[in-house]
């Protein structure tokens, strides 16, 4: 009975192996971001979103289209969320396959939750972008936090990442 047991499990762990996307070059789809299983958490209560298990990965500083950015996502992956500036807006990019069009992109850190008009584009890579600008008082928050953040898209799980000196950096100096 113990080994029909492990048998089942490795077939499990196999088939979600197998069950991921292949990911973009940006960003992977949401659904198949490779990253700890509690990425398939459910949404919890507004009030409390961002409250499940923060995510593996790790912040890499980078330069997009010439800006200051920081992705961040499993390590040897690719990035599953992404913060730059841009113009004095910070440009929010987190990586889901969503019906192309307008959509909700909620921001929760601090004990507050932003909601901000996102974009969803299924190609060239399936993403959902959303812009704050620099001088809001949400920016501020961000650029001092110092506990884990979240980001829920359309609506579906929310995606908790642990803070970071890159990512309080970009936010910081993006607001001047």
């Amino acid at each position: 009975m113990r080994r029909l047991a492990a048998i089942a499990a490795i077939g499990i762990l196999g088939l979600a192996a197998c069950s991921e996307e292949p990911a973009p070059t940006d960003m992977p789809p949401e659904s198949g971001s490779g990253i700890a299983s509690s990425d398939t958490a459910t949404t919890p209560p507004e009030d409390e979103l961002g409250s499940d298990a923060v995510m593996q990965g790790e912040w890499i500083s980078k330069q997009l289209a010439g800006n200051p950015a920081v992705l961040f996502g499993p390590p040897g992956t690719e990035a599953s969320f992404s913060v730059g500036c841009e113009d004095g807006e910070l440009v929010f990019s987190r990586s889901v396959l969503v019906e192309p069009g307008e959509t909700d992109m909620r921001l929760m850190a601090g004990g507050e939750i932003r909601t901000l008009d996102g974009t969803a584009q299924a190609e060239p890579l399936p993403r959902v972008t959303a812009r704050l600008p620099a001088g809001d008082p949400f920016a501020t928050i961000l650029a001092g936090l110092d506990a884990p953040f979240a980001v829920s898209v359309a609506g579906g799980p929310s995606f908790r990442m642990p803070p970071s000196d890159a990512f309080r950096r970009v936010v910081a100096d993006c607001r001047g």
